[in-house]
């Protein structure tokens, strides 16, 4: 592989230009996993101050972008020190989108009634000329031009460039049309009034040889993505289609179809508007909804696989073509429900780490959700993409502490236990884990396990559920470390025996415990007073320490009459109830106290 690169490194100096495709080659990426972010703008803010707080919550790469249109009116190295400041505070192997062109370099062209092209006029001149200008790449080509000056000047500090940003936008269905239908993207290629682009396929195809073969004479070491595809039938598109304008079709010219000319599909993924948590029900006639975390996360697994089998079907299996690689460059649900919308802080915080933990198993490279802070305040919020942000709506002083959302902790969690591990497929499937129970087990650089583990979410808008799991035997674990998705902030863990452990629908982080706190194995109590007790009852627990915990009355059959606490965290400290039993028969009562290692009974008597 070294030599390989090495001489791609030789040739691209000696002569500018390369000869080979990602038919022939995709360089190996061994940076592992990272978490990224989408950091917008924000007033009052510099991008070198949005990437401070980015780092602050565990953000370890970013997805900026270096439109053309920006670049040739303030100058190419106008952000060299942002991104050079990026470098040196830990976001790495970053990811830009690029394109937009210039007003005077767009294409001036309608390919649609009555919609102008939104990409580069010039796109079909020559990429190289002879040199007499004094650079490699023909100036004319106003897109290469582009592509050429900005790999100089950024090739240190960007890893993956993203060719445009969802250019398969649709404003038709016609994108998720199954074969056979008037239209559909899998037999025809998309009309240029059809989506974002304004232009045909044929250009986006040409717009990823140009960037192919520009900033890998470059940097031979950088990766092309897709742009941030929405729909597979548009990836289809793209590998049965060349940049011949003449309809895509092969020819001496124009030899080579799309996917040679990209290394990794970028996709992005929204369950809460592409169907992943609704289906139709003939029973009722309507849509059933499964507004729940894990329903969410099916979807996103399911899209990175369908456009994995439009891979296969064009043979990009290490076999005739190199297989591709995978990036999310935006993802989220909403934290608040408007409409038919899901919603909440649970679901949010849940689906997050839970797309991370898919990440890892489905070997997709960077996680980029949107977006680093809210656009409105959330009671103020009228879009469902105006509530997605680690931090609330920035104030317009960064001098100013920024609240952090839930999803914004749970990300620094998922961040700080993750980071630097890989996914451990064998001992996954040795984790034996029941269909109710979902997660993923990792090892670190020293070779110690850990896991991330949840119960499955089922119903509609609800995200609590509960089971139970113990290790099995031969991993010999007496007891686990637990921490929550708030642990950077709590700075709290809690040490259960491994026993039939409480799992919820939120994901938690697990070690075998190796240290543990003095007053681990101290018992929480409850009681009720007076005891015996008539129409009122005052239940009193002391909790020893923060945790999830369950606390119900059940009659002398062990049939629960009333839930006062169902896998709520409370912190450590003592709690006090007051409880209208009038409609209770005389009999006897139990009140059950369930923490998250310990179980506790107290007998109560009714007269």
């Amino acid at each position: 592989m070294f030599t390989f690169l090495f001489c791609l490194y030789i040739q691209s100096y000696i002569f500018g230009q390369i000869n080979y495709t990602a038919h022939d080659n995709i360089p190996v990426y061994d940076g592992g996993f990272h978490f990224g972010v989408n950091p917008g703008a924000h007033a009052g803010w510099t991008d070198d101050q949005l990437g401070d707080i980015s780092r602050d919550i565990g953000i370890n790469t970013f997805r900026p972008t270096l439109p053309e249109s920006f670049l040739d009116y303030w100058g190419y190295d106008i952000r060299l020190d942002v991104f050079q400041h990026y470098g040196e505070i830990g976001l790495e192997d970053n990811t830009v989108f690029i394109g937009y062109p210039a007003l005077e370099h767009r294409e001036d062209t309608m390919h649609c009634n009555g919609a102008f092209s939104e990409t580069f006029a010039n796109l079909y001149e020559p990429i190289w000329d002879d040199g007499t200008d004094g650079t490699p790449f023909n100036e004319d080509n106003y897109y290469a031009a582009y592509c050429y000056k900005m790999a100089q000047t950024y090739k240190d500090n960007v890893t993956f460039w993203e060719v445009w940003n969802e250019p398969d936008f649709s404003f038709t269905i016609k994108a998720v049309e199954p074969p056979g239908t008037d239209g559909n993207w899998w037999e025809f290629n998309p009309d240029p009034c059809d989506h974002a682009f304004r232009a045909p396929i044929t250009h986006y195809i040409r717009m990823l040889r140009i960037s192919y073969e520009v900033i890998k004479s470059v940097d031979p070491t950088s990766y092309i993505c897709t742009g941030g595809l929405g729909y597979p039938s548009y990836l289809d598109a793209i590998l049965r289609n060349t940049d011949n304008p003449n309809n895509g079709l092969v020819t001496e010219e124009f030899s080579k179809t799309g996917g040679a000319y990209f290394d990794v599909v970028s996709f992005h993924s929204y369950p809460h508007i592409d169907n992943s948590l609704r289906y139709w029900n003939n029973d009722i006639f309507d849509f059933s909804y499964t507004r729940h975390s894990d329903a969410a996360v099916d979807g996103f697994v399911r899209l990175k696989k369908e456009f994995a089998e439009v891979l296969e079907r064009y043979e990009y299996n290490n076999v005739v073509h190199p297989e591709k690689m995978y990036m999310v460059t935006e993802t989220n649900l909403p934290r608040r429900r408007r409409d038919e919308s899901a919603g909440s802080d649970e679901i949010q915080r849940n689906y997050l780490v839970k797309a991370v933990v898919a990440c890892y198993q489905e070997d997709i490279l960077q996680l980029h959700p949107y977006s680093l802070a809210e656009l409105e305040e959330s009671y103020k919020a009228q879009d469902p993409f105006q509530v997605m942000g680690f931090y609330e709506k920035l104030t317009t002083d960064p001098n100013e502490k920024q609240q952090t959302t839930p999803s914004g902790i749970a990300w620094k969690a998922a961040a700080e236990f993750l980071k630097n591990k890989k996914y451990d497929a064998g001992t996954t499937a040795s984790l034996n884990l029941p269909e109710n129970i979902r997660g993923a087990a990792f090892l670190d650089e020293n070779g110690q396990q850990s896991y991330v583990l949840w119960a499955v979410t089922e119903l509609d808008n609800f995200e609590r559920t509960k089971a139970f799991y113990t290790f099995p035997a031969d991993f010999n674990y007496d007891f686990l470390a637990i921490q929550h998705w708030n642990f950077t902030e709590t700075e709290r863990q809690s040490i259960v025996a491994n026993k039939d452990v409480l799992l919820t629908g939120e994901p938690v982080f697990i070690q075998k415990a190796i240290t543990f706190p003095d007053d681990y194995l101290q018992v929480s109590n409850v009681q009720g007073f007076p005891n015996p007790f008539n129409n009122t009852l005052d239940i009193e627990i002391n909790l020893t320490a923060f945790g999830a915990i369950s606390l119900e009355l059940m009659d002398a059959r062990g049939v629960v009459t009333h839930t006062f606490i169902d896998n709520e965290f409370y912190a450590a400290g003592q709690h006090q109830f007051n409880f209208s039993a009038e409609k209770l028969p005389v009999g006897v009562y139990f009140l059950k106290l369930a923490t998250e290692n310990r179980l506790k009974v107290h007998r109560l008597l009714k007269f």
